[in-house]
């Protein structure tokens, strides 16, 4: 009869025990700790058990066979503290941007100096939330993949990052800390709205029936109508392959040059109107961006076809509190007071 390994139970308290084992982690050095994974512990014991072997009976074989054993995992251990030491940071993303409470799915590669295959955890917290990235190493590169989602806009530091790998044979698990001096960037979540010289509109604001214009990237929110399915069949492998056509009628059609945005936060208004002042800043910032225009945030202008300064925009935007009122100008006008030129 065939011998079935589901038949094997083990005690209730040899579990116990080996549980305990895994979640022991102890200091190797500086910013380094080390544990055990579940055949770690086994491997661990059988090592200690040929060990124990050649010491009570002085075979020179058994003395062979724990040397042998004892060098594959020495050189384990040393082979994932370079893996770790040489992985790359989170400055190694070229990462889009980030909105609040967007989720964004990250599946980029970076280079890698070593050559070795494995699975990395790069998990990191700061004011934005907990988040976590998961690295797999082939010959030359790193692929992250992951999600993340940041609670709330700001400028953050990445600060303390804590990598981790089972790496290179499954049997130790290794914990590198290390400071990390890049930052993210987090924006409003985007706000659709339609602008023109003369006119604003409100959401999508375009009535159906009206002059096809353009197309623009999709950003939460847009109707489904509106989407260019087309299109966007044929760009499933682009990271952004959905987009919206727009439409103008006759006397709409030419876009605002520049937009100033009034920072003062009216006494009946609360913040969560603010940043939907700033959503709709940052969606007309991604509109412009490239192209001839201005931006003037508070007493702040920032020239949207150079692309040096479409990213202090986006740090201003990201880390705007309310405060200054739009300095005196041309253009398209953003408030929250009724009436305000």
């Amino acid at each position: 009869m065939a011998y079935d390994p589901a038949d094997l139970r083990l005690p209730g308290w040899l579990l116990r025990f080996l549980d305990a084992l895994i979640r022991i982690n102890l200091p190797l050095a500086p910013g380094w700790r080390v544990g055990l994974t579940r055949p770690g512990v086994m491997f661990m014991l059988a090592l200690f058990g040929v060990w124990a072997a050649a010491f009570y009976s002085g075979n020179n074989l058994l003395y062979l066979c724990a040397s042998v054993l004892l060098v594959i995992s020495l050189a384990a251990v040393m082979q994932g503290m370079r893996l770790l030491k040489g992985f790359p940071g989170f400055e190694a993303l070229p990462l889009a941007e980030l909105e609040r409470e967007q989720v964004r799915v990250i599946r980029q590669f970076a280079p890698l100096p070593a050559g070795v295959a494995a699975m990395v955890s790069m998990q990191w917290r700061n004011a934005a939330g907990d988040f976590e990235l998961n690295g797999r190493c082939t010959a030359g590169h790193v692929l992250f993949s992951g999600r993340l989602r940041p609670a709330k806009r700001g400028l953050y530091g990445i600060g303390l990052v804590s990598l981790q790998t089972e790496a290179p044979l499954g049997l130790f698990r290794l914990n590198l800390k290390r400071t990390s001096g890049s930052s993210m960037v987090v924006m409003p979540a985007s706000m659709p709205w339609q602008a023109s010289v003369g006119h604003v509109a409100e959401g999508q604001g375009l009535r159906d029936g009206d002059e096809w214009r353009d197309l623009r990237s999709y950003v939460p929110g847009d109707p489904l109508s509106r989407v260019h399915w087309r299109k966007a069949a044929s760009n499933v492998q682009s990271d952004q392959f959905w987009t919206v056509k727009r439409f103008a009628s006759g006397g709409e059609t030419s876009e605002a040059p520049s937009l100033r945005v009034d920072l003062r936060l009216p006494a009946p208004q609360d913040e969560g109107a603010f940043e939907q002042l700033l959503g709709k800043a940052w969606y007309w910032l991604q509109q412009h961006r490239g192209k001839q225009g201005e931006l003037v945030l508070g007493q702040q202008a920032f020239d949207t076809a150079d692309e040096v300064s479409v990213q202090q925009a986006m740090s201003a935007i990201a880390a705007c509190v309310p405060g200054q009122a739009a300095s005196g100008g041309e253009g398209l006008l953003l408030s929250l007071f009724e009436g305000v030129r």
